[in-house]
Formats: C-alpha cells, sequence, structure tokens
C-alpha cells in the first residue's frame, strides 16, 4: 500500500488549518475585550493560552517533524552518511519542543520579581528569553556544520523556516513583554500580539515541513511511503 503526497495540497491544508485558528482567536479577544464576553469554552480556541487546540496542533507540527527527521537520520545511517548522528539529534529536539509546548517548560524560567530586582530592560521581563537566547547560541554553534554541508536551497529553507520559528518563539515574546509595560497584559493589543507570536511560530514549523518533505523526496526520489502492515 503506498500513500501519495502532494506537497504543494499539504501546505494548502495546514495553512488552512491555521487560519481557521487565528481568526477564530482573534474572534474570541474580540469577543473578551470588546463585548466583555468570557464564557469558558472560549480557552479551547484562545492562542494566548495553553493546553488547547492551538497548542496541540503545534505540538503536532513539532513532532511531525521529529518523526521526518528520524526517518531521515535513518536513511542517512544506512548510507553510513557521517552526519546521521546530526539528523538524529534534531529529531529528539522537536521531540521535546512538542513536549515542552504541551506542558510549557519554559514557562518555569518566568521570574517577575527576579526581572524587577535585575532592573531587566522592558524586552526581557519574560525572563526565559535570556536561556532561550543561550540555547539557540548553542543550536546554531553545534549545527554550523551540519548546516554547511546541506545543498544551498535546503540551507535556505531550513535556515528561513527556524529563523521564523525563533522570531515568534523568542523575537514576539519580547514584543509582548515590550506591550505589557507600555500598556498591560490584560488588554485586546496583548492578546493579538499573543495570536501573532503563535501565528509566526507556526508558519516556521510548516515552512520547515515543507522543507523536509522536499528534502526527504530528493533523498528517496519520490513521495511515495510505502506502508506495510505487519502481523
Amino acid at each position: 500500500m503506498q500513500v501519495q503526497l502532494s506537497l504543494r495540497r499539504l501546505v494548502i491544508i495546514l495553512l488552512a488549518v491555521l487560519t481557521l485558528l487565528a481568526i477564530a482567536s482573534s474572534a474570541v479577544q474580540i469577543g473578551k475585550y470588546v463585548y466583555d464576553y468570557r464564557e469558558d469554552w472560549t480557552r479551547m480556541i484562545n492562542m494566548d493560552r495553553e493546553m488547547n487546540l492551538p497548542t496541540w496542533y503545534e505540538a503536532a507540527l513539532m513532532s511531525a517533524s521529529g518523526f521526518l527527521l528520524g526517518i531521515i537520520a535513518q536513511r542517512k545511517q544506512e548510507l553510513q552518511d557521517r552526519f546521521s548522528r546530526d539528523w538524529r539529534l534534531l529529531s529528539r529536539i522537536f521531540y521535546l519542543l512538542a513536549i515542552d509546548e504541551i506542558v510549557g517548560i519554559h514557562e518555569l524560567f518566568i521570574v517577575p520579581d527576579l526581572a524587577e530586582k535585575l532592573n531587566l530592560p522592558w524586552f526581557l521581563h519574560s525572563t526565559w528569553v535570556i536561556p532561550g537566547m543561550v540555547a539557540v547560541g548553542f543550536f546554531i554553534r553545534r549545527f554550523w556544520r551540519f548546516g554547511k554541508h546541506l545543498e544551498p536551497k535546503t540551507r535556505w529553507w531550513f535556515i528561513g523556516s527556524i529563523g521564523l520559528f525563533i522570531a515568534g518563539v523568542i523575537g514576539m515574546e519580547m514584543v509582548g513583554s515590550t506591550y505589557a509595560q507600555w500598556q498591560h497584559q490584560q488588554s485586546l493589543g496583548y492578546a493579538m500580539i499573543a495570536t501573532l507570536e503563535e501565528v509566526i511560530e507556526i508558519c516556521g514549523m510548516i515552512a520547515f515541513i515543507y522543507a523536509l518533505l522536499n528534502y526527504l523526496r530528493d533523498l528517496q526520489g519520490s513521495l511515495n511511503i510505502e506502508i506495510k502492515l505487519l502481523p
């Protein structure tokens, strides 16, 4: 049995789901802050909240990235490629990101009192971005040689998609912290910034999945996926 996958159609579907989630979340924010509509069910589609549909959608995309990276790592290992371990490590990193997206481990690093005591600038008041930037620095250093060995097309797709994801995760978090200092978190403006943050993150993940599938197609010569049903 073979599953034929159209990259263009897949991207359109993933972006359509994102668009629906973004529109629903924006409607919820307007209902909350303009019309004072605060029903509990709206939390399930609010991109400014955790453990809901947008969270699970992004975690699913991260898990899919980890899965695709694992497939590539396995193929590279069969070919005795010297970068097979890098592909495997990337796979594990994206599985960890999926877990963090659901559980919210990074939020443990948000310490408002520490930000005030250290007199940190406004854009660092979500203190988790500091270890986040350090982690990004280690990531770049660790995978610098790996990135250089990729063909230019794949390299720039990887850089662009992961860069877009980081811009959403860290960059927009800093923008949100700035706005919160100027206004406050319980406002329509901050909620829309949080929605935009999630949209940018998810766009980065969709672009990364597209890049991985393109790479896998070139590696395998086809996007046909053979499914073996074992007893």
